[in-house]
């Protein structure tokens, strides 16, 4: 992105995230930062001081961190919490809002121009949006996921067409947030139109969250079977299709019906072989199922971020299997399948299956079918050209999707609201 003309005091305000050797790739706000400072603006990122991921502290109290780019990390103390789903973690975000808050108020020459919050904030996005507001700034909400709707799933089945209703309070207050925003960025079409909906005279956009596909495709490249010797595979044959899951095996992503499929009548005898990466809960059914003598199942493990991109060169298709109910948009695995140019199959709805379609990237199947998924699968399987064209087509989508374009957008987006 070329360099502003004006120079902002840019804050991303967001508790969440990894910082550079904490996770397996960049998070949002890491990512959104470093765009900042490509632009020439001064950033700084308020992070909390407790790592959701792994539920350690990173330092005990206040501290700051400068990383290479130029961005200054503060990581504000707050509460820990255990679950996910719990009062502590609520408890643990309006810890972070408040101390964040606390030390502007302390230090009233410590101003931004520009605050971006990430969205979901219905448990501390107020005093953010009351801090924002007292030091004269723009604010900016970016949309990464979106809260309430996810907790429409784990309502008991009989009560979710009430979510609405039940969880009211919750949207009140979302839209309360977007309506004091400046600006509303989505990660996704969809989510920037639940933005819309909420507030409909804010400007808004999209900038997805994408992948540094020059780099991914460059490892590709240099790749010679290296990676398949240290992960104990043997050489693909040239017949061979290769399907890869790679992410969580938690229990929202129909990994039953994966596993189901691969062993259907369907693909019996078909030159087939799934490929899983990953961790989670689902995890040990996962290796009860790949220890089976004769399966076309086989287990990776938890794999190198790097290495997962070396794997990717072998694979022909990528699956993107999520249950019903889903509020999953663009999941970020897409945009890695784009970018090693192999097709999808996938369940959700919204964004991504309207891409599939219209663009021909893979195939479509019913969320927690297996027969549906095998199907699928099969169909690109025993038609090659097919295949390939899906193959073409994802890889030719694929610079659209580039983080640095993506997010270079989001500042262009920024600055227009000066």
């Amino acid at each position: 992105v070329a360099k502003s003309s004006s120079i902002m005091k840019v804050w991303i305000v967001n508790p969440y995230g990894s910082l550079p050797g904490e996770a397996w790739r960049e998070y949002r706000s890491a990512m959104l930062a470093e765009a900042f400072a490509r632009a020439g603006h001064e950033v700084t990122w308020w992070l909390s001081n407790f790592e959701h991921r792994s539920k350690k502290f990173r330092c005990v109290d206040y501290c700051e961190q400068q990383l290479e780019t130029g961005v200054n990390v503060r990581i504000v103390p707050t509460t820990p919490y255990t679950s996910h789903v719990s009062m502590a973690r609520i408890r643990s975000e309006r810890n972070f809002a408040k101390n964040v808050a606390a030390r502007v108020r302390a230090n009233p020459r410590d101003k931004a121009d520009l605050v971006v919050l990430a969205e979901p904030s219905i448990f501390y996005g107020k005093a953010i949006v009351e801090m924002a507001r007292n030091i004269g700034a723009k604010l900016v909400a970016d949309i990464i996921d979106i809260w309430p709707e996810v907790f429409a799933m784990v309502l008991p089945k009989p009560l979710r067409p009430f979510e609405r209703l039940l969880l009211a309070p919750l949207y009140m207050r979302r839209a309360s947030i977007l309506n004091a925003c400046d600006g509303i960025v989505g990660v996704s079409e969809d989510y920037r139109d639940i933005g819309v909906h909420a507030a409909p005279s804010t400007p808004s956009a999209v900038s997805y969250w994408g992948v540094d596909v020059a780099k991914m495709r460059a490892a590709m490249a240099q790749e010679n079977g290296g990676v398949l010797r240290k992960l104990g595979l043997a050489e693909k044959a040239p017949s061979e299709v290769w399907v890869i899951y790679a992410g969580t095996l938690g229990a929202g992503y129909d990994m039953e019906s994966i596993l189901k499929a691969a062993r259907s009548e369907r693909l019996r005898g078909k030159p087939v072989k799934f490929l899983f990466a990953g961790d989670g809960p689902q995890r040990a059914m996962l290796e009860s199922a790949c220890a089976q003598p004769g399966g076309n199942v086989v287990y990776l493990g938890r794999l190198d971020p790097d290495d997962l991109n070396l794997m990717y060169k072998y694979c022909d298709i990528g699956l993107s299997t999520y249950l019903a109910h889903s509020t999953v948009s663009m999941p970020i695995k897409f945009y890695d399948y784009l970018a090693a140019g192999i097709a999808t199959v996938n369940s959700l709805e919204r964004e991504i299956q309207r891409l599939i379609a219209g663009k021909q990237l893979g195939r479509q199947y019913a969320p927690g079918d297996a027969d549906s998924l095998a199907q699928a699968v099969e169909a690109l399987v025993t038609d090659r050209a097919l295949l390939d064209a899906c193959k073409s087509n994802a890889a030719e989508l694929a610079p659209r999707f580039d983080q640095y374009l993506q997010h270079d957008a989001f500042v262009r987006f920024a600055e227009s609201l000066r």
